[in-house]
């Protein structure tokens, strides 16, 4: 019972220690992550944001982390309070939304989950606002905004006697207009921005003191008037006034001009002279501001009268005002109003920015009802703009105030293109502005580009910026995507002078890997420019897989990069754009992608296609753009390095945007020549490959593209040609007809420059006697178009021939079925001789088809047969033709399956087979060493690594050069293995025909082997060396140019040669004495085991292959699919299962002797009655062997032993 109570109270103070000491436990032990604090805005400026943080409930802070946009900063933690204020530096952009995200940190040890919230700067004030227009109940207001960001620009404003109520109006367009004000008001007027809701801080702008211009008078008469004095009365007009003005003069004397200021609208004016005409005008003024009309008395009699007449007499004088008359034909503009503007806008801007003009015109109230009829123009340079909204103009007009009218000019991504001057022109008056200096946008360059260390390593990156003048210049770097703006932040430090900035890189780490940018902040007039250039950093152990630094075909230098990562950086000077590799992940470069690299000539002729097909530059201009890309895209540029992929791509662009202006503007000059000669030189055969890249790196342009651009043309040009002057042209890659003819029926005939001399292709139509008003086409051949189209379809397999364009002038199209089959004769006998098809070959005739909704985008045989009796395409629509030649294969897809299964499982088990045999004999070799065994292991050799690399590599098509290794290894090695049964044959040869010659020739043997298909590949690869060695679909011998006959030729020469020997063979062993003496029955036995011996191993299996070629033999496909893969098992089978040596050595090396002596003479004598046909031609005893072996013999055998001595002494050497 003690013992119980003692063991509970322990346990008790036990719990008790436990718990009294459970926070020491939390936080002495493993320590646990704080909780992210709560964060609150308590304020705000134009570039920076405070925030209160409030620090969780639970655990110590020892500072914060806040980080925003790309910037990272660290606060520390209040120790006296929970509440921590922080203030971000001032690097924020005004009127800018940022989400800041906070973090708690314990020393080192950050909170799991962060705060985050949404903070807005103050959008910064205006830096000026300025007064366009004062009238007599608005005002107009020109606001010139802040750096940063704005959504409205505002105005508040109230009249100064009445400050309730205040009026706001906003607008996102840096013209506010202030409506509804009364005439000659003093306004108490504040303009302010607006960005998420926050108004700006407070600046000179706000309680501005602006007036309205009063209005005029609204009459004036006299009340009385003496000899030298006249009494007007004035009323006043609507809205306030302060003075009247008056200003008047003797008709006699204009030049005389007398103005007087009165307070009061009962005035007297004196001084005058008796008799005289004055002319009086009479204007209101308020706050200084003079109306902008007056009441005028253009021929007011003061007559001289006598006093008493003046006290009798009264005469009332009506005060009369000339009027326009706006409807007189014979008075020009200019004499029946008055109109004043100008323009304003910057006069320099950065490349690639954005700039805004403004254009205001103030017009007389007489001219107000030409207004309504008219528009402001825009004019850029000589070319009208007004109406050419675009990407790159915008323009918006207001006549909403007809006496003010304005327009807003908006050029996006401006150029050094864009050099000209500016007019705005409002019924019929102008003002222009000078052209634009454009400031070439500053350049920002990292090098390296990209770099691998090893880890613990260190490197430094260099950024520097090239022309850049007038502007301040600072440096920020990020580290993946996240600025930092203190150094401990990133993994190094920089170290930055005027124009450069240096990011020393020190003992990296993994985590380390990553891009690093450096951002070039330029600030120039307020405004803000960033460019910015990233390097790649990759940090690796030293036994990680990369790509090795290599310099490209281009001149590019790619650095060390690991595998699997693609690599980015500029093109090659001249071009602009990035170029793009792909370090693959069996450490090996992808091919270069340059199809974002464009020289920059055919650069800005695309910026001029754009500006020329958006209005913005006069189509005059096409000839200078064509000239241009004609000199760059010609092969005998001498200056030019190749075209690359986005060379071609934009060039298609570029001629696609300018046939569309041709096509719409009928008095576009003539470039017709222009355009061909282009497309002739693009369509180059030295451009074959890089259409290729086009076809697969282009989302948007291939090939075809040109197609589509001849048809257009023609279109286009054919609209104008007459029946006397069609357009022809011949060149190298392409031939273009335009003509018009009268006859109802189409003949037209073509050839290249460089064609067959002897063949001319054609085409015929016959659109019926309905179609007599003369008909327009377009009629083109494309000699090398047809091999850099690209393949998507089912009819890639076959050959192309050069493809014929046919079209009419609106008329058909290409699936409009035309009253009779158009006739296309093609060049059949040089496409098959080109691509070495002999025997049967398939012919389809087919059409290009660009619609998607009829069918898949490639060659399409719908609507067209090829005619074998006319040796002609006939098709039922008109478009793109072509015919396809490939070699009959095998159709029936159950056919295909099978061969590949039958082939995939013979080549494995041939591979077992050898790999068994040369196990086998290196196991027994010293029983069975002899010339021939070694012959049997070199065949296994050659049999096993060409099999092993047919099935391995025969796809391996993605990458040139391992294929052309394969290819030529295959090559080697299946060469060899027919060699070596050359070797093999000459060596049973000898053995049953060559009597007393004993001297092994066996290096001479293994020469024929191995040395005959090395010197065939060698000088196979020498003369293919540029390419053309292996086929498209296959790491085997391609079968154009004759390579496939360096294969077929030897090996056509050793079947014929085993041949001949299996007859010399057998009539050897047939002739013999030894068979001789058989029955008929066993001589014919002995004859078929002979040949089923030697058939496998002298290769006529491949006589299968030979007659396979035909598709109608099936049986022979299947033969040689069956033999061929199965050599290996042959081999096997014959020269080790039924190789008598074989065996025998077998049983010499595993069966123990357990005979007698008198038991082993019986063995032996037993050996050789049943020595027979296998010893002969497999493994004789050597010939001390033989003789010990007769001596032996019993005398009732000796005489048949020795007969046997003396065959095998005769017919087998050693």
């Amino acid at each position: 019972m003690d013992t119980k109570m003692s063991r509970a109270v322990l346990f008790i103070s036990l719990c008790l220690v436990v718990n009294g000491n459970e926070d020491n436990y939390s936080t002495t032990g493993v320590t646990q992550l704080p909780d992210p604090p709560e964060v609150e805005v308590i304020g705000q400026t134009t570039t920076t944001v405070t925030i209160n943080i409030t620090a969780p409930r639970f655990g110590t802070i020892t500072k914060y982390q806040v980080g925003y946009a790309y910037y990272s900063e660290f606060a520390d933690a209040n120790e006296n309070s929970s509440s921590t204020i922080f203030t971000t530096p001032e690097n924020m952009v005004p009127g800018s939304a940022y989400v800041i995200y906070v973090s708690s940190l314990n020393q080192d040890v950050k909170s799991a989950s962060d705060t985050s919230l949404i903070a807005h700067t103050l959008p910064s004030p205006p830096t000026k606002v300025s007064v366009l227009s004062q009238q007599t109940t608005s005002l107009i207001l020109n606001v010139t905004p802040g750096p940063g960001n704005h959504a409205y620009f505002c105005a508040e404003y109230f009249d100064v006697r009445h400050p309730v109520p205040v009026k706001r109006v906003s607008d996102s367009s840096i013209l506010l207009s202030l409506p509804g004000l009364q005439p000659g008001t003093l306004y108490n007027t504040s303009v302010f921005t607006l960005s998420n809701n926050l108004r700006s801080p407070e600046s000179e702008f706000d309680g501005m003191k602006l007036t309205t211009v009063p209005s005029r008078p609204q009459n004036v008469t006299i009340s009385g008037c003496t000899s030298n004095t006249i009494n007007l009365t004035v009323t006043p007009g609507i809205g306030g006034y302060d003075e009247f003005k008056i200003i008047y003069f003797n008709t006699q004397d204009p030049e005389n001009v007398v103005q007087m200021i009165y307070k009061t609208p009962d005035i007297l004016v004196g001084g005058l002279d008796p008799g005289s005409e004055y002319n009086v005008s009479v204007f209101v003024l308020s706050n200084g501001i003079q109306s902008t009309e007056g009441v005028f008395a253009d021929s007011l009699a003061v007559t001289h009268l006598t006093d008493k007449e003046s006290t009798t007499a009264t005469q009332d004088i009506t005060v009369t005002r000339t009027m326009i008359n706006t409807t007189a034909g014979d008075e020009s503009l200019d004499d029946m109003c008055t109109i004043s503007g100008y323009i304003t806008g910057p006069n320099t801007a950065m490349e690639g920015s954005t700039v805004k003009f403004l254009a205001i015109f103030s017009v007389d109230i007489n001219c107000e009802s030409w207004s309504t009829s008219l528009g402001i123009q825009w004019y850029f340079g000589d070319v009208d703009i007004t109406k050419k909204n675009s990407s790159r103009v915008q323009i918006q007009s207001n006549y909403s105030q007809p006496e003010i009218p304005w327009s807003y000019l908006t050029f996006n991504h401006v150029s050094i293109l864009d050099t000209k001057p500016l007019r705005a022109c409002y019924l019929e008056k102008c003002y222009a502005k000078s052209a634009l200096q454009i400031q070439l946008l500053p350049e920002v360059w990292i090098y390296p580009l990209a770099v691998s260390v090893e880890v613990r390593g260190q490197t430094d990156l260099t950024c520097t910026v090239t022309e850049y003048e007038g502007v301040t210049l600072e440096f920020i770097w990020s580290f993946n995507g996240i600025t930092q703006t203190n150094e401990s932040a990133l993994p190094g430090f920089p170290v930055t002078n005027n124009t450069m900035s240096v990011l020393h890189l020190r003992n990296l780490t993994k985590q380390d890997s990553g891009n690093y940018t450096c951002m070039a902040m330029l600030y120039d007039n307020n405004s803000t420019t960033i460019m910015s250039s990233t390097s790649f950093l990759y940090v690796l152990n030293k036994d990680a897989e990369t790509c090795t630094s290599t310099t490209d075909e281009s001149g590019l230098v790619w650095a060390t990069t690991p595998a699997g990562i693609q690599q980015t950086q500029p093109c090659q000077n001249g071009f602009t754009g990035s170029a793009i590799r792909v370090c693959n992940t069996d450490g090996l470069w992808g091919k270069t992608n340059f199809i974002n690299c464009v020289r920059t000539q055919i650069d800005n002729a695309l910026k001029q296609a754009n500006d020329i097909k958006d209005g913005l530059i006069n189509a005059n201009a096409i000839p200078g753009v064509l000239d241009s890309i004609a000199v760059v895209t010609s092969t005998s540029f001498s200056n030019s390095t190749q075209l690359t992929s986005g060379d071609l791509s934009k060039t298609s662009v570029v001629l696609s945007a300018l046939v569309d202006v041709i096509d719409k503007s009928p008095d576009t000059p003539n470039v017709t020549q222009n355009f061909v000669d282009i497309i002739d030189n693009m369509l180059s055969p030295v451009n074959q490959e890089t259409w290729t890249d086009v076809n697969i790196q282009s989302p948007t342009t291939d090939a075809s593209d040109m197609m589509k651009t001849v048809e257009k043309l023609g279109n286009a040009v054919g609209k104008n040609i007459s029946i006397d002057s069609p357009f022809i042209f011949q060149g190298n890659n392409i031939v273009v007809q335009i003509k018009r003819i009268r006859d109802h029926a189409i003949h037209s005939t073509l050839n290249t420059s460089t064609g067959h001399p002897n063949f001319q292709h054609k085409v015929a139509l016959d659109l019926g006697t309905g179609n007599t008003g003369g008909i327009t086409f377009t009629a083109a051949l494309y000699a090398t178009i047809g091999s850099i189209l690209p393949s998507n379809n089912n009819f890639s397999s076959g050959y192309p021939s050069e493809v014929l364009g046919f079209s009419i002038v609106n008329g058909y199209s290409s699936h409009h079925y035309l009253p009779s089959n158009v006739s296309l004769k093609f060049d059949i006998e040089t496409l098959r001789s080109n691509n070495n098809l002999t025997g049967d070959v398939n012919i389809s005739c087919v059409y290009w088809n660009f619609n998607e909704s009829v069918g898949p985008v490639g060659w399409s045989d719908v609507g067209c047969t090829w005619s074998t009796e006319k040796q002609k395409c006939l098709c039922n629509h008109l478009t793109n033709f072509a015919v396809l030649m490939s070699p009959i294969e095998i159709t029936n897809e159950i056919d295909i399956v099978r061969l590949r299964i039958i082939t995939l499982a013979g080549c494995s088990l041939s591979i077992l087979s050898t790999v068994v045999t040369m196990v086998v004999y290196m196991l027994l070799w010293r029983y069975i060493k002899n010339d021939r065994s070694v012959l049997v292991m070199n065949m296994c050799v050659a049999v096993t690594a060409g099999y092993v690399l047919f099935l391995a590599g025969l796809d391996q098509t993605d990458d040139n050069v391992l294929c052309t290794v394969i290819a030529a290894l295959l090559h080697f090695f299946f060469l060899a293995m027919f060699c070596l049964m050359l070797s093999d044959g000459i060596q049973l040869l000898r053995r049953t025909t060559v009597v007393m010659n004993v001297k092994s020739r066996l290096k001479w043997l293994l020469l024929i082997g191995w040395g005959i298909p090395a010197i065939v590949v060698g000088i196979t690869i020498g003369i293919k060396h540029n390419g053309g060695y292996h086929s498209e679909k296959y790491c085997w011998l391609t079968l154009t140019d004759g390579v496939l006959y360096s294969f077929v030729g030897p090996v056509l020469a050793v079947i014929v040669i085993n041949v001949v020997v299996m007859i010399l063979v057998l009539k050897a062993l047939l002739t013999s004495q030894f068979i001789m003496t058989k029955s008929q029955r066993q001589r014919i036995g002995s004859a078929i085991r002979s040949v089923c011996v030697l058939l496998p191993v002298l290769g006529i299996t491949w006589f299968f292959g030979i007659l396979s070629i035909n598709d109608d033999l099936i049986v022979f496909q299947y033969l040689f699919a069956v033999t061929n893969s199965l050599q290996g098992f042959f081999i096997f089978l014959f020269h080790c299962i039924l190789s008598v040596p074989v065996r025998r050595a077998m049983r010499q090396k595993y069966k123990k002797a357990t005979s007698t002596s008198r038991s082993n003479k019986s063995q032996a004598t037993t050996r050789s009655s049943r020595y027979s046909i296998d010893n002969v031609i497999d493994e004789p005893y050597k010939r001390e062997k033989v003789n010990k072996l007769s001596s032996s013999q019993s005398s009732l055998h000796s005489t048949q032993s020795s007969h046997l001595h003396r065959q095998v002494k005769k017919n087998s050497p050693l």
